[in-house]
Formats: structure tokens, C-alpha cells, sequence
């Protein structure tokens, strides 16, 4: 979904409206002991999440920390997937303590190999989720955009990309058949 406006609008296909690329980071750990965590997605308030992948490897993420940039340009900064090391260990320390006041259990784990890697999300909208009103929470409006044989997918969600990659593919392929 990074880069698909720009590509649009060099196919002749402008936004038609408001847009944030935002820039977030995830981390990713593994138990130094036995224990195990559940998986937890918050949605009331601040958005985080609490990943449990299996064999002691954990995903975490706690938007107030891991959001670090945001941009309404059309190509966005080329901002670096690793940040340097301070703000990796901002990232780390208030995701922790954010996610240890609702998920006890990460407060006795002693988590190692800790990795923190970040990406563009790109919704419509023009202010962040923190705003009620903000498109952001709006996305249905989603989906595959045809212009005769250029087809743009607008995912809304990442989740949404193979039903939509299903959809695009149908397209062609009928148009293949016409």
C-alpha cells in the first residue's frame, strides 16, 4: 500500500482526498523463560496489541510509542524501517510499561532478541486516530479501483489485500476472456 497513491497519480489517477501516511514500529521478542503471554488486541483509547506467534516468539506494538511520523505528502520521507537507538529504546521501554499496566503478565517475562522494525501505513484522512471525527475510523470505502485496464487496490487494512488480490485477478481475467 506504500507508494500506490503516487503510482495512481502518475497513471492519471489523483487522490480525490485527504490521506496520512503514518510511520510505525513493531517489536518483536522472545521469552527468556518458559512462560507464555496471551494475545491481547486494545482498541478502547490508545490502540496496542500483544502477539503470542508460538515457540516463545512474541510480536508487541503500542501506537502512542510506536507511531513516530506521519506525513500527507504524496511520496512520503523515506523514513529508516530501524531507528537509531534512542528511539528504539523509547519505543521499547513505553510499549512495555504501557502494555504491563493491562497485561500483568509481561511484568514478570524477561523478553530477549528484542527486534524493532517499522513501516508506512497509509489510510485515508487527514488527522490521527486520537480524533474522533478522523477518517481513519472510516474504512470502508475501500477495495480494487479500475480505470480501464489499471486497476489501483485501496486495502483500507493489510488483512484485506489477498481478498482484494482475488478480486483484482477475477477482473483481469474476465477482461482477458472478453
Amino acid at each position: 500500500w506504500d507508494g500506490r497513491l503516487a503510482i495512481d497519480a502518475m497513471r492519471g489517477v489523483p487522490p480525490g482526498r485527504k490521506w496520512i501516511h503514518r510511520f510505525k514500529h513493531g517489536i518483536r521478542f522472545r521469552l527468556a523463560e518458559t512462560a507464555t503471554l496471551p494475545s491481547v488486541t486494545i482498541v478502547l483509547g490508545p490502540f496496542g496489541d500483544l502477539v503470542a506467534y508460538g515457540d516463545g516468539l512474541y510480536y508487541l506494538s503500542w501506537y502512542p510509542a510506536c507511531m513516530t511520523a506521519h506525513s500527507d505528502a504524496l511520496v512520503p520521507p523515506a523514513w529508516s524501517a530501524q531507528p537509531d537507538e534512542s528511539c528504539r529504546a523509547r519505543i521499547v521501554t513505553e510499549s512495555f510499561a504501557a502494555l504491563e499496566a493491562i497485561v500483568p503478565q509481561l511484568q514478570s517475562v524477561r523478553p530477549h532478541d528484542i527486534t524493532v522494525r517499522g513501516g508506512v501505513i497509509v489510510a485515508w484522512g487527514s488527522t490521527d486516530i486520537d480524533d474522533r471525527a478522523s477518517e481513519l475510523h472510516r474504512r470502508h470505502d475501500i477495495g480494487v479501483h479500475s480505470y480501464g485496464s489499471y486497476h489501483s487496490i485501496d486495502t483500507g487494512k493489510l488483512t484485506m489485500a489477498p481478498h482484494f488480490a482475488e478480486v483484482c485477478a477475477d477482473r483481469i481475467a474476465l477482461k482477458s476472456i472478453a
